[in-house]
This record gives C-alpha cells, sequence and structure tokens, in this order.
C-alpha cells in the first residue's frame, strides 16, 4: 500500500499553509475518524486552490517555474565553470535549488563558509563534510532566490574569498 503526502509551500507559496494527501480507498474510513485530530486549512484556501488546479494554472506556474530555475541553474554551472575552473568539482548540478561543489582546498568547510560570509556570500555545507581522511571540503551553493545579476557577482565574490 502506497500513501503520497506533499505539500504546496515549496512549489507554490509557505502562507497557504496547504497539504495533500493521495491514499488508497480502503483507508478512507481510518482518516475520516481521525479528522477531528487533523488541521486543516480554510475551506476557502482549498477550494481557491482547486479551482486553481482545474483551471490549469497550477500546471502552467509548475512549468514556468522549472523552466525559470532551469535557466538559473545554466547560469550558475556558467558562471562557476568561468570563475572557480579548477579551485572545483561540481558534483550534485541536475536537482534541486543548489548545486554540490567539492573545493580543492586543504582546509574546512566552516572555513570556506567563514571566508565567503566575509566577502558577503552566505555558502552552506552539511556538517558531515569535515575533511575526514583527507576529503575535499563540499560546499553548497543556492540559487533559488538570487537574481542572474547576483549570481554574477556572488560567484565573483567566491573566487576572491577561496583563491589566495
Amino acid at each position: 500500500m502506497v500513501i503520497y503526502i506533499g505539500t504546496f509551500s515549496k512549489a507554490f507559496t509557505p502562507a497557504l499553509r496547504m497539504n495533500y494527501m493521495v491514499l488508497p480507498h480502503q483507508l478512507l474510513p481510518n482518516l475520516q475518524s481521525m479528522e477531528r485530530t487533523l488541521s486543516s486549512p480554510s475551506r476557502i484556501d482549498q477550494l481557491a486552490m482547486a479551482l486553481f488546479m482545474e483551471r490549469g494554472h497550477w500546471y502552467r506556474h509548475i512549468r514556468r517555474m522549472r523552466n525559470t530555475y532551469r535557466k538559473k541553474n545554466e547560469k550558475m554551472l556558467k558562471l562557476i565553470h568561468a570563475h572557480l575552473g579548477s579551485l572545483v568539482q561540481i558534483e550534485g548540478e541536475g536537482a534541486g535549488l543548489h548545486i554540490e561543489l567539492t573545493v580543492n582546498r586543504s582546509c574546512s568547510a566552516e572555513k570556506l563558509k567563514d571566508l565567503a560570509l566575509a566577502k558577503g556570500v552566505r555558502v552552506y555545507s552539511s556538517q558531515q563534510d569535515e575533511i575526514p581522511n583527507n576529503k575535499k571540503p563540499k560546499i553548497y551553493l543556492g540559487f533559488g532566490s538570487i537574481t542572474i545579476t547576483n549570481m554574477e557577482i556572488g560567484i565573483q565574490l567566491l573566487k576572491a574569498a577561496w583563491i589566495r
């Protein structure tokens, strides 16, 4: 038996605070008996979202967002290749709103984060990415909410921070 549970928060807006569940028919009576324990959004929000989907706006929104983020991903990859070159290897480039980099420096991911932040750029690392066994640090660059102009500036600032 498979139950799908998801949210509209990432693909639409967190302000909506609306989730969904797709479950087999035989589990529907169990869900109805739990109705009082489940917190549901307002009926108006639910009806508005249903109408939004029925009229095809949801599909167009998703298609537009995929196109926007694909272009941002491609631009970020070009900027990384152009400015950071052999300093980094791109590991994760095809999914999500971030790019995973392995940085060819013999310092910790925390040190790279601090160097970037000193230049005004926020990058991310995983807590488990601290150089065990001489592994190179991993850094994650998010691009979901950044403009193309700020993306270019940010990559140039990372180059200044990480290349000595």
